[in-house]
């Protein structure tokens, strides 16, 4: 099962976002800021990360760039 990581700080759509994506057969994760959108890409190692830009802690673009120095993103 692949695993999806929702980062979004609206907890509705994240709500549904999650929802459709268990019911396509994923393992859907879901993060509500950038700081715990980090830990959570980090500590999982997910297949896919959906990413809002406009986040409380970290931004998105900051999370992006941290994803791509880690070891997450050698393959970016």
């Amino acid at each position: 099962m692949s695993t999806i990581c929702i980062v979004e700080d609206d907890k509705g759509l994240a709500e549904i976002y999650q929802t459709l994506l268990q019911t396509g057969g994923f393992k859907a994760l879901v993060a509500v800021d950038g700081a715990a959108g980090l830990q959570l890409i980090q500590e999982t190692m997910p297949d896919l990360v959906l990413l809002d830009l406009m986040l409380p802690q970290l931004s998105g673009y900051d999370v992006l760039k941290a994803m791509r120095e880690s070891d997450w993103g050698k393959d970016m």
